[in-house]
């Protein structure tokens, strides 16, 4: 019989505790699953570690606590007390550690202090059970624990549940949405199965709210899907912001390409107007100015390789001459043989349509790239360019055939020709200049343009490219067999270009030039002398806006796209949120696919790539000055162009289109000569021979560097950024007068301030820093003017009336008149104010700057 009674009390207990049993099997398997997978080392992470830790004790402990207390006859009573004091320590730890979750997770809280600061309740609650008395309450259905015991743990769950609660209403929107609405349904779990409890403790469910909360927390929020799914969206993040520094790279990098191919390309098309050069010399710009544009396209589609990854590159087609197409690219593939002892053969069918409709510039560059591989691959031999094509129905297929007699290839290395960054025998090509990336390039535009690429290849006897392209059919005929003979001879002429271009005299015209880089400012003045248009400029988007702010009328703001500080896009902005209706027209280095779009949403009324096209800058000229003015005004304009006559208002005539100098500008230029650290002639070549605007420029630099220096002396103890800003600065500065050594030692500085490399700045600042200083003091040698011999009793009156007309001239931005003005009373000699102020004037009106010089005169007279 007794056999019998005990095995029914096992039995009762085994009932009691199957609901513990149950969570505990769920909690164990959580567990495992959670530790076996590698998660990130964080807060959260390891507050969920602990919340397992403290759920799987109290389970332990509570089944534990069901058989003491319904054995209290046959255990004994510290036994009893522990178990229940233990439980009650894992629960409260447990409610204590789920505030701190939900407290992290909604204020992103881990301080250390106010985590201690929260655990007192707990640590009080568990001291007190430590030492009141213990009550048990027996029931037909088993026995609870009762009394003042219960009265601390019951008091400190509520705290905390209500702190839980405050925290989850007070920072709803602060939290992700999945998470506040776990927090809050297993929270109001939690406070519904504690009342329960409460009210009838028999039921022994406590750990059945633990439990669900352990679960909704492990299945939600630190659920391992969720968390592959939180590390791939971080990674794609990532991914998404090395893409964006990609992009802001390489549009960086094409502003700075395109600066240098603005002064190539910019000067060349000066040259191609002037009559007084030789046929050799003008053949010599021409090829110059083809190759500059080849060039140019070549940059182009490197600059878009990241569009070409996304599949975001656009096809521009266009109508374009097949003859210049192929003499473009012939003669910019003959100068890459150099030394070679190669032959370039070129076979063009007579039949050939003259002119086509499709991307002119991408097809220039599959030409390009399958044939400087050819001619790199080749070091004797011949390179053959075939150019044929068939008749179809949606038009033509074009078929350009590249022959190579060099190094040939393997079938191996031919499968992986068109990889990205792939070169084939590197170690006899180590030598070999390349990217890798031409052949990936070519590949993905043919594509685009419906067409394929046949290989065949041979190694050691060579290899023969087949691209065939879709072109659309346009009016024109053929070439013809004497085209295509002087093609295949090379002597197809392309003097097209210079007879398409009539400027159209605009004296009445105005113009504002913004851009960072003088060399961009000069070009552009040279560009646009031959229309006698008034050209203003600015370095900065705050200087236009201040121009146009203070009353000055423009029928063209010319504005660079990428500029320190304020860039163009944000300066057109202000404008047209003040009212600014008249044309502005981007100058963009960053000339890609939708760029377009980019401009026309953004205010401006059309744009010119950068190096200048003189053909869309002078289409530019017409419709937005020339067009909007009446039959009376550009007959006017017609007649001041015939009187002008020798003056060379056309750009044709005179040398280098540069009206007639005083003798005291040739003095200044024949002593900067004699300074061995500037290369005069090449920085007048930049300026296409302007050499008013090149003496303009040295006396700017003139009073620039002591001021930089200044600047720099300060910055480089301080500030490493602001340093390298101004060295960046003086870099173009140095180069624009000639003084190329000193301007590549700036660069080299930036790079190492960009670096933040201090040892080097603090090695090399010092020495570079006493070559401006002796620069600058030849400078002021060959520029400062001599003064005749000072009047004793120079009449006032006269500089009154000098400086009248001067500023009525300045006011109208007149700055080349108002210098002309006031130059001759820089000889006299008034008092040590007057004579100071004078200079102010003539330093601010050689700064371009006639507000200044306004101000002045308008403070003196």
């Amino acid at each position: 019989m007794t056999e019998l009674y005990k095995a029914s009390e096992l039995m009762n207990i085994v009932m009691m505790l199957r609901l513990q049993v149950a969570c505990l099997c769920f909690t164990v398997a959580v567990a495992t699953t959670f530790f076996l997978v590698k998660r990130e080392a964080n807060f959260v992470n390891t507050l969920f570690r602990y919340l397992i830790i403290a759920h799987i004790l109290s389970l332990i402990f509570d089944m534990a606590t069901i058989y003491t207390g319904n054995n209290l006859e046959h255990v004994y009573p510290w036994l009893n007390r522990a178990t229940h004091i233990a439980f009650m320590g894992c629960i409260l730890s447990f409610v204590y550690a789920s505030f701190v979750y939900v407290r992290y997770l909604a204020k992103n809280d881990e301080d250390k202090r106010r985590i201690f600061i929260f655990s007192i309740p707990v640590i009080l609650a568990t001291l007190s059970v430590l030492f009141v008395p213990f009550e048990f309450t027996r029931t037909p259905y088993g026995n609870h624990l009762d009394g003042t015991a219960l009265v601390f743990v019951y008091g400190t769950i509520s705290v905390y549940l209500g702190l839980m609660l405050v925290t989850i209403l007070r920072h709803w929107k602060d939290v992700d949405s999945e998470k506040r609405r776990v927090m809050l349904v297993a929270l109001l779990t939690q406070i519904a199965i504690s009342l329960v409890q409460l009210f009838i403790p028999i039921i022994l469910i406590s750990s059945l709210a633990t439990t669900i909360v352990v679960l909704a927390i492990y299945l939600t929020i630190e659920n391992p899907d969720r968390f592959l799914r939180q590390l791939y969206l971080k990674e794609k993040q990532a991914a998404e912001e090395a893409t964006l520094s990609k992009s802001k790279f390489l549009a960086t990098m094409s502003h700075e390409i395109r600066t240098p191919m603005n002064a190539i390309i910019g000067i060349s098309e000066i040259e191609l107007e002037r009559d007084d050069h030789s046929t050799d010399t003008l053949n010599a710009f021409d090829r110059i100015n083809n190759s500059g544009k080849s060039l140019l396209g070549i940059i182009n589609d490197i600059l878009d390789l990241s569009k070409i990854e996304t599949g975001k590159l656009e096809l521009v087609p266009v109508k374009y001459d097949t003859p210049s197409l192929i003499n473009d690219t012939v003669l910019l593939n003959s100068m890459r043989i150099g030394s070679k002892q190669l032959e370039f053969i070129v076979k063009v069918a007579e039949d050939l349509p003259l002119f086509l409709f499709g991307d002119e510039l991408r097809i220039k560059q599959i030409l390009n790239n399958m044939l400087s591989n050819a001619i790199k691959y080749t070091e004797r031999g011949s390179v053959t360019l075939g150019v044929d094509f068939q008749s179809n129905e949606n038009g033509v297929t074009l078929i350009f055939t590249i022959r190579d007699t060099g190094q040939g290839m393997t079938a191996e290395q031919l499968d992986t020709i068109y990889e990205e960054y792939s070169m084939f025998n590197k170690e006899a090509n180590r030598t070999t200049e390349g990217t890798g990336l031409g052949m990936s390039i070519t590949k993905s535009l043919v594509e685009m343009m419906d067409g394929r690429i046949e290989a065949q290849s041979q190694l050691g006897k060579g290899s023969v490219f087949t691209v065939y392209l879709q072109q659309q059919l346009a009016e024109g005929g053929v070439i013809g067999k004497d085209v295509a003979e002087k093609l295949e001879n090379f002597k197809f002429g392309s003097s097209k270009q210079r007879a398409e271009i009539v400027r159209e005299y605009m004296p009445y015209g105005r113009v504002l030039v913004v851009d960072d880089v003088d060399a961009n400012l000069f070009v552009a003045k040279g560009l646009m002398r031959p229309y006698a248009l008034a050209v203003d400029t600015a370095e900065s988007g705050y200087e236009a806006l201040e121009l146009i702010r203070g009353g000055a009328v423009y029928d063209i703001v010319f504005m660079d796209h990428m500029m320190p500080g304020m860039d163009g896009i944000e300066t057109t902005r202000l404008l047209r949120a003040e009212g600014y209706t008249r044309p502005v027209v981007a100058l963009t280095a960053n000339a890609v696919s939708g760029v377009k779009k980019l401009f026309e949403e953004n205010g401006f009324d059309g744009f010119v790539s950068k190096p200048i096209d003189v053909r869309k800058l002078d289409s530019v000229l017409n419709t937005f000055v020339r067009d909007k003015q009446s039959a009376e005004v550009l007959e006017e304009a017609r007649r001041q162009k015939e009187s002008a006559g020798a003056l060379g208002a056309s750009g044709g005539s005179g040398a280098s289109g540069v009206l007639a100098e005083e003798s005291t500008a040739d003095e200044p230029l024949t002593l900067l000569k004699r300074i061995k650290s500037l290369d005069v002639e090449s920085a007048l070549d930049a300026m296409s021979g302007f050499e008013d605007i090149y003496i303009d420029t040295v006396k700017l630099t003139m009073r620039l560097l002591p001021e930089r220096v200044k600047k720099m002396d300060t910055f480089i103890t301080i500030d490493i950024e602001a340093f390298t800003v101004e060295v960046h600065g003086l870099k173009s500065v140095l180069r624009n007068i000639g003084a190329g050594a000193l301007g590549n030692i700036a660069s080299q500085l930036e790079n190492a301030g960009i670096d933040k490399n201090t040892e080097y700045l603090n090695e090399h600042y010092p020495p570079f820093r006493d070559e401006l200083i002796a620069l600058n003091e030849l400078l002021i040698q060959a520029i400062q003017p001599k003064r005749a011999e000072p009047t004793k009793a120079a009449d006032k009156s006269e500089l009154v009336t000098a400086l009248n007309e001067a500023k009525t001239l300045a006011e109208a931005y007149d700055r080349d008149g108002a210098l002309e003005v006031l130059t001759p009373c820089t000889e006299c000699s008034y008092d040590s104010e007057t004579d100071e102020a004078v200079q102010k004037i003539i330093n601010a009106l050689e700064a371009f700057d006639c507000e200044e010089a306004v101000r002045i005169m308008v403070n003196y007279v």
